[in-house]
């Protein structure tokens, strides 16, 4: 008998070729009662392959084959739940000195972390191998002696034959060094596919991992087909002259495959420390009821028997610390000044509400709590930050629970079609255009696994056939490949609190970003072992809102966030327009769209907003179904009598996720558990293909429940389910999105300018740009002031009176966080007097000073010429370098430049200043904002003497009345639409206003170049009017280069223009 020892997965990233399911049922197949996976520095397969293993009944080995500081390789065995834990310290140890992209061991860690661990001697590139292959046999006996000092029993010399040159005589030579140390041998075989099959895809992904083709030599490719998963028979046969390395297979997986070697279903959330004995459940319903009673004031029989329900289940669950630690973090962030709010299936907790985690009133809604914990389901707390404060709350949270227990959850990066069909295509050298081409077409579909169905499928490629038969390897090898893991990355925001230290339950290693590090565990695999992640999210919006209300109250005191009224009918007036750039989740064309046809009245009317303008109801055609019916324009119809109840306050029209489940747990009389589980299914179908298969089980299970359904309604029902396929919100969520895009409309309608200066400074943050922000500012009144080096913060601020928005150094291209430091810091000392004031003071880096000049920070000081100050530069710098070198006391210094600032001004310019044309220009450059007007202001005359209309005179005119518009080019898009054709949309900013631009048919292939590359274009097309919206369907795109229009010439680059400026040439502007 043989037991593999020695596995790759997928999760030896770019490495093995074969799934894990596909290595175990073809060990199950030939009869091995174990198997072993040691993928390179990681266990993170460890869970998924325990749940394989179970499934196919045979034992799971533990294992890893680690990079050590010299490069070569070992591989390490758990044969006890102590080794697996010195495993992992052991791989944290490597990521934590090595690197999270180059791990390496240190030779000296292995004694401190030996117990419960099998050390096999690794593969070709192992360090005896290695020594053995290069004659140094003397040296490989000392490093064998020194792991047999280190392992004792528990070490084994590795024999791999691969037939290869040299690999036999190194097995041989490798036995007589075992002999000699005393220690034995066993055989594996380096596998990294199930069969022969397999090869070729492992071949492509060494290639992808090292950047070569596959016409490239390279000695890390594939020789054979040798590294294949092979029977007990091909093994024995193999070593046939050394049997005993076969049988010690057997004898290294009877140590190894205990039970409890890996914790599973272990509870390893810390305990929630309480005072005075209390536990943690009298602690967490103290914390509820008199959060209840804050809250609610008059605490009914519903709210009372809703909240013990809500704590019975999380005590017999076992998630009442999890909660509580929750609530902790956000308490402490709120003392801390901290913005917090709560979203997801945690808005559907009355306990959650309680507590101050969420701020929708789940009684008021009747929301389930069954969407957010029920026996078989984790709860779900997400929790948004301010997302300048998110690594504050990160650092008090590892402080406070220990680094070594604090970590995020990992994720991986998967092949999907254009993935696959990129990196396979260049590792195959195909054609840049051919491969171009073909991930232009990938709309629709995501699946790697089914490129060649899907291009069969497609009217538009099917004339391609001979490309398609011409790349047939490239979608075979896609298929291969297809949902494997590229490489590992770090959730963006799962938080994962151990009682111990992570690195004893998986490998630790450092993110990226450096805040936290990463544990090698996604988010099932969390649950698998025990615990829940806490979702710590940054929300950008939060911090525009801190800014903007802290600057309200300077003018109104009483002002507050948290006490804005929900029914302001001013704000959903100003919704109708559906100009709502800037407000949470509202801003983005298609709610803007929706606005204008919607006309909100009232909050629900937002709630079901932000619910409608998602993947699922767009693709279920839900929107346009929800405005007939909400407006009066069409009957409610229902398909069948048991949808009345869950869609009747909804218009007959599904908006929420939970209502799927509500359907299909109706249509099929099954209970909401399985409901839910059927609807998770519906994303699965979608994208393997097989929603037919979905349809008629629903279709013929339906039709038996309910004899008065029809197959036709039945059908029907199920073409709504199908979109619902795609992504969709719970009301829960969607209420808690409402509130806030409820709250920052309410801002930009009653506090705009102050609300637009907070939005600008904390960039990026929604759909628009700090440009088409400032136009908005202006379109309302207020007036965008240039940086000021003398007046300008860091963030963009206002005037008392609240009518200026004055440009912050948060903008300014190239500028770093200590350079405002200094500059701030040096200006509390006495304001800069001149240029050759600041430049003696700071010693700043040219390119900035250039870029501060540039952008009028020194216009007050200097009569407003630029151009001049950009002359005398190098005049300026060497008088500074002059002044701060002069070695006079410091006070006479302070005096000899406060004259000099004194009587810098004002200066007889022997220069013209740049044209307001030119000054523009390099205000967008640099601060990405032009403060004395739109671009599009000063080209409008240039525009209409070629017939060119403002967006704002265009959206005036009637359906069907065609029209010419110029503007900004903002954030064209390509939504897939439910049919899996394609739509072109984009956004034409002007002086004037917005104009929502949509490309339909031919006219999108005809234009789409021209909108995805142009900044800047011109439109042509036939204006449509909806409720109170109006928008263009294109049918003509041209480039606009600004230069064509430009009232005067203008300089190309900073280059032309320092040297022109140098030249000290009068004339030129």
């Amino acid at each position: 008998m043989y037991i593999e020892l020695h596995c790759h997965s997928p999760y030896s990233f770019l490495d093995g070729a074969s799934t894990i399911e596909e290595l175990v049922r073809q060990a199950a197949l030939f009869g091995m009662p174990a198997l072993a996976i040691t993928d390179h520095n990681t266990l993170t397969a460890a869970v998924k392959f325990h749940e394989v293993c179970e499934q196919y009944g045979i034992k799971p080995i533990y294992g890893t084959e680690v990079t050590m500081s010299d490069g070569s390789h070992l591989t390490l065995l758990a044969k006890s739940r102590t080794g697996y834990g010195n495993i992992c310290r052991l791989l944290s140890t490597s990521y934590a000195i090595g690197g999270r992209l180059m791990p390496a061991l240190p030779w000296d860690q292995l004694p401190l972390h030996a117990a419960g661990v099998i050390c096999l001697t690794g593969c070709r590139q192992g360090k005896i191998s290695s020594l053995i292959r290069d004659h140094r046999h003397l040296e490989a006996l000392i490093v064998a002696q020194q792991l047999k000092d280190i392992f004792g029993d528990d070490l084994f010399i590795e024999l791999q034959d691969d037939l290869t040159p040299h690999a036999a005589r190194v097995c041989h030579e490798l036995v007589l060094l075992a002999r000699r140390i005393g220690a034995r041998c066993v055989a594996t075989n380096n596998v990294h596919y199930a069969t022969s099959d397999g090869m070729i895809a492992h071949d492509v992904k060494r290639c992808i991992a090292m950047g070569i083709t596959t016409a490239e030599h390279h000695i890390a490719r594939p020789f054979n087909t040798e590294r294949r998963l092979k029977s007990a028979k091909e093994m024995c046969d193999l070593f046939s002259w050394c049997p005993e390395a076969v049988a010690n297979t057997m004898l290294i997986a009877e140590q190894c495959s205990g039970d409890g070697i890996m914790p599973l279903g272990e509870e390893f959330t810390p305990d929630y420390p309480t005072a005075n004995g209390e536990s943690a459940v009298e602690h967490l319903r103290t914390l509820a009821y008199e959060g209840a009673r804050r809250r609610r004031g008059n605490f009914t029989r519903q709210g009372k028997e809703r909240l013990d329900y809500e704590l019975k289940l999380l005590a017999e669950l076992g998630y009442t610390d999890f909660v509580l630690h929750a609530a902790r973090i956000v308490r402490w962030a709120r003392g801390e000044g901290i913005m917090v709010t709560g979203r997801g299936s945690g808005a559907d907790s009355e306990v959650c509400y309680c507590l101050g985690l969420t701020d929708i009133d789940v009684l008021e809604r009747n929301l389930p709590v069954a969407r957010w914990v029920a026996p078989g389901k984790n709860p779900d707390i997400d929790i948004d930050f301010e997302a300048r404060r998110r690594d504050d709350v990160f650092r008090w949270v590892s402080k406070t629970y220990g680094e070594e227990n604090v970590a995020l959850c990992c994720t991986y990066t998967t092949y999907w079609a254009k993935g696959a069909l990129r990196d396979i295509g260049r590792a195959l050298a195909l054609p840049p255009q051919a491969l171009a081409w073909f991930t232009k077409h990938m709309s629709g579909f995501s699946d790697a696994g089914k490129i060649a169905e899907a291009f069969a499928r497609n009217a538009e490629l099917r004339a391609y056939s001979s490309l398609t038969q011409r790349f047939e390897q490239l979608f075979d090898l896609c298929g291969k490949i297809a949902g494997h893991p590229r490489h590992l990355g770090s959730h963006s925001s799962g938080l994962v609190l151990s009682g111990l230290p992570l690195s004893t339950l998986n490998v630790v290693t450092p993110s990226a970003r450096g805040v936290l590090p990463i544990v090698m565990l996604d988010k099932d695999d969390v649950e698998t072992m025990g615990s829940v992640k806490l979702d710590i999210l940054s929300l950008p919006i939060l911090s525009v809102v801190k800014d903007s209300e802290h600057d309200i109250q300077r003018s109104d005191a009483d002002f507050s966030y948290d006490n804005i009224p929900r029914e302001d009918q001013a704000t959903y007036r100003m919704l109708w327009s559906g100009n709502n750039c800037g407000a949470f989740q509202l801003g983005s064309p298609a709610q803007a769209a929706l606005a204008t046809q919607l006309h909100p009245r009232d909050f629900e009317d937002l709630v079901r907003s932000c619910a409608l303008i998602r993947p699922g109801p767009i693709k279920a055609r839900a929107v346009k179904k929800y405005i007939a019916a909400r407006n009066g324009y069409s009957r409610i119809e229902y398909l069948h009598p048991s949808l009345k109840p869950i869609l009747g306050r909804t218009y007959g029209v599904c908006c929420f996720q939970e209502q799927v489940s509500y359907i299909i747990s109706a249509m099929l009389n099954i209970n909401d558990a399985q409901a839910d589980t059927w609807r998770k299914q519906l994303a699965k179908h979608a994208r393997f293909g097989t929603m037919g298969q979905a349809r008629a089980s629903f279709v013929k299970r339906s039709c038996q429940v309910h004899r008065d359904l029809s197959v036709e309604n039945s059908n029907k029902i199920m073409d709504e389910l199908e979109g619902w396929a795609s992504l969709g919100f719970v009301e829960g969520h969607s209420a808690s999105f409402a509130l806030t895009a409820q709250k920052t409309a309410y801002m930009i309608c009653h506090n705009p300018i102050q609300y637009y200066a907070a939005l600008m400074s904390n960039q990026p943050c929604g759909f628009y740009d700090p440009q088409s922000i400032a136009a908005e500012a202006r379109r309302r009144g207020g007036q965008i002031l240039p940086l000021d080096i003398n007046v300008s913060e860091l963030a963009c601020t206002t005037d008392d009176e609240a009518t200026s928005i004055r440009i912050g150094y948060c903008l300014v291209s190239g500028i770093r966080n200590e350079d405002v430091e200094a500059i701030l810091a040096e200006r509390a000392n006495g304001e800069y007097r001149s240029l050759l004031d600041f430049c003696v003071r700071l010693p700043l880096r040219r390119d900035l000073l250039e870029s501060l000049i540039l952008c009028g920070a020194f216009d007050a000081l200097h009569d407003f010429n630029r151009r001049g100050l950009i002359w005398r530069l190098n005049e300026t710098l060497a008088k500074a370098q002059a002044i701060r070198a002069d070695t006079v006391s410091s006070s006479q210094k302070r005096l000899d430049i406060h004259l000099i600032g004194a009587n810098a001004t004002p200066i007889a310019w022997e220069i013209e200043d740049f044209s307001d044309w030119d000054k523009l220009l390099w205000e967008w450059r640099i601060v990405s904002v032009t403060t004395s007007c739109h671009p599009f202001a000063h080209l409008r005359q240039s525009l209409a003497a070629r017939g060119i209309i403002t967006a704002h005179e265009a959206m005036q005119l009637k359906t069907g009345f065609r029209a010419t518009v110029a503007g900004l080019n903002i954030r064209p898009h390509r939504p897939p639409s439910k049919s899996g054709g394609r739509h072109l949309f984009c956004t034409i900013e002007d002086e004037s206003a917005y104009m929502q631009s949509a490309f339909y048919g031919t006219n999108i292939d005809d234009n789409m170049a021209t909108i995805l590359l142009s900044p800047a274009v011109i439109v042509r097309g036939r204006m449509i009017r909806k409720g109170y919206g109006c928008s263009m369907e294109v049918e003509r795109a041209w480039p606009l280069s600004i230069r064509d229009f430009r009232p005067a010439e203008s300089v190309e680059s900073r280059q032309e223009l320092v040297e022109v400026a140098r030249s000290g040439a009068r004339s030129y502007r």
